[in-house]
């Protein structure tokens, strides 16, 4: 249980950093625009209770993954496929709104390869370090 609680913190910890880079910093003026258009004060608590369910929802279901190669890119391609299925809804949404096109496929691209695949990976590299995966 402790191995999957750390487990979480440090994906929870990789996805806000890698969040907060993408939405805040290299997007931020797009992302002004999305929440200017939802009529929406942006807040990070949404964010960080969002993540923290899927990050837990990943851990949760890490561990039936085929876990045979290294654990980085069995975790890596674990996250990629949770980041899809995370940001594809959103990207629907962003498109009624009229969200640009570049703005749509920049973010389902990062969440997708970046920020959820390398949560994936730290998941994946952390339950590892139990050969008896935490059951």
């Amino acid at each position: 249980m402790r191995l999957r609680i750390v487990a979480w913190l440090a994906g929870l910890v990789t996805t806000m950093v890698l969040a907060m880079l993408f939405h805040r910093l290299l997007m931020g003026e797009q992302f002004a625009t999305v929440f200017e258009r939802l009529g929406a004060t942006p807040s990070p608590v949404p964010s960080l209770v969002m993540y923290a369910i899927v990050v837990a929802l990943m851990v949760y279901l890490y561990p039936m993954e085929n876990r045979h190669g290294a654990p980085a890119l069995v975790g890596y391609k674990f996250g990629a496929s949770i980041g899809l299925l995370f940001v594809t809804p959103l990207a629907m949404v962003f498109y009624a709104i009229g969200v640009s096109t570049s703005t749509i496929v920049a973010d389902v691209l990062w969440h997708t390869l970046v920020e959820h695949a390398f949560a994936g990976s730290v998941i994946g590299i952390v339950l590892s370090k139990d050969a008896r995966r935490d059951d």
